[in-house]
């Protein structure tokens, strides 16, 4: 365990690929555009070096399209604020301007205290990326704010954009959920060729959607939760801030959600027309 948790795995140039035996000059990795799609998955604690891997999708995976990346919260504060700059610094810049769809997922270490809330927000990613999945440390609530100070962005990529976050949870409340939804009307106002927006939160007992799906001529908001656990509900005002800004024609489908495997609740929905 003390190896798998010990440094990070870093890229070195050997001996043998060096123009001279002692030389400090390396070549280029090889170019492989014929590969398309990478996933990382969260094996291990341990991860590669953030700029070893930067370099290698910087230099190798020049034709990539899909890049799911899946990690560890660090152990302690200071390597999470290290990680999260190196990501920033080290990780995002050498993305391949191919890359159409980019998930990035965390998650705790089992018996670990988790780090506070991170506040690392990329609103420039909606203007690389077609498809973005960012995971529960990014706070929403920033997020969107960054995206409506930013104003309407016709030079805007992003299509699908799905976030987890714990405004969701059940420790939180009523104010929180209404803010963030209404927040989120806004900042879709501003991104022209977003489709679907999905919010959610679950873990075990527990789980709560929020899914926006867009089309030229309406929105379809769908709200699923377990019924018996809900601390909120989605309030009237969220619908007609979606209905404002984006002047569409809108479908609310509502479902509780079931503990029982293959029984996910009888929808129940109504169509309002804006005026």
């Amino acid at each position: 365990m003390s190896r798998l948790r010990g440094n990070d795995l870093e890229l070195k140039p050997s001996l043998i690929k060096r123009v001279r035996a002692y030389s400090q000059t390396s070549r280029n990795l090889p170019a492989t555009p014929i590969v398309k799609g990478l996933v990382i998955r969260r094996a291990v604690p341990r991860l590669i070096a953030l700029q070893s891997l930067g370099r290698v999708l910087r230099e190798s995976f020049v034709g990539l399209e899909s890049f799911s990346y899946s990690t560890y919260l660090a152990r302690r504060h200071d390597q999470e604020r290290d990680f999260l700059e190196d990501l920033s610094t080290q990780l995002l810049p050498s993305l391949p301007a191919t890359l159409k769809r980019f998930i990035y997922r965390k998650r705790p270490v089992l018996g670990l205290c988790n780090p506070r809330m991170s506040d690392i927000n990329q609103t420039s990613l909606s203007l690389r990326f077609t498809e973005l999945c960012v995971p529960p440390d990014l706070d929403p609530v920033l997020f969107f704010h960054e995206i409506i100070a930013r104003g309407k962005c016709d030079e805007s990529k992003l299509e699908k954009l799905a976030i987890a976050t714990r405004c969701l949870s059940q420790s939180s409340n009523q104010n929180m959920v209404t803010l963030c939804l209404t927040l989120a009307a806004r900042a879709a106002a501003n991104m022209p060729r977003l489709r679907i927006l999905e919010m959610w939160c679950s873990y075990t007992g527990y789980a709560c959607l929020f899914r926006c799906a867009m089309d030229d001529f309406r929105v379809e908001v769908t709200w699923r939760y377990l019924h018996y656990q809900s601390n909120f509900d989605l309030q009237e005002r969220v619908l007609r801030v979606w209905q404002k800004l984006l002047h569409l024609v809108y479908f609310l489908r509502t479902a509780p959600l079931s503990t029982t495997p293959g029984h996910g609740g009888k929808d129940q929905g109504s169509c309002r027309v804006c005026a």
